[in-house]
């Protein structure tokens, strides 16, 4: 945190104004630089002859246990490799969640975005997409709140 608090007032000194706007910039960068390495390695993939076999077969874990007479180890380190993405990919769903703050809609919202965004974008991406919009509420919140206090100083 330090690190990062150290570069961030490199970027934006101190100031009593508001960052939004230079947070925002660093979201949108830190989303570019994670899609771009999935789209640089995903968008080949489908559009070869095979596409969606081949992504089937890069991103799909066997959901049955492997034969040890007829599965090589690069074969099985590939499928251990598979099941630790899809733990990850629902570790970081369940993470945030909570930006959903008990919220059906914001909940749904969040599991359209991950379903579709995962694929198109990678996990990275789709991760700072969800601080991103939680970034949003948060600046929304703050300009609510100063509204009325405004309205009650009046």
């Amino acid at each position: 945190m330090y690190i990062a608090q150290l570069l961030y007032l490199s970027i934006r000194p101190v100031s009593r104004t508001s960052g939004a706007s230079t947070v925002n910039i660093i979201y949108i960068a830190l989303f570019v630089l994670s899609a771009l390495p999935h789209l640089y390695f995903v968008v080949p993939i489908f559009f070869s002859p095979n596409g969606l076999s081949a992504f089937k077969s890069l991103f799909i874990p066997s959901v049955s246990l492997l034969n040890p007479d007829s599965t090589t180890i690069q074969q099985g380190v590939m499928d251990f490799i598979k099941w630790d993405y899809v733990m990850i990919l629902f570790g970081g769903f369940v993470a945030t969640v909570w930006v959903a703050r008990r919220s059906v809609n914001g909940f749904v919202a969040l599991t359209v975005w991950w379903s579709i965004s995962v694929l198109l974008f990678g996990a990275g991406a789709s991760m700072v997409g969800v601080f991103w919009w939680r970034e949003g509420l948060l600046n929304k919140a703050v300009r609510e709140t100063e509204m009325k206090d405004k309205k009650r100083v009046q």
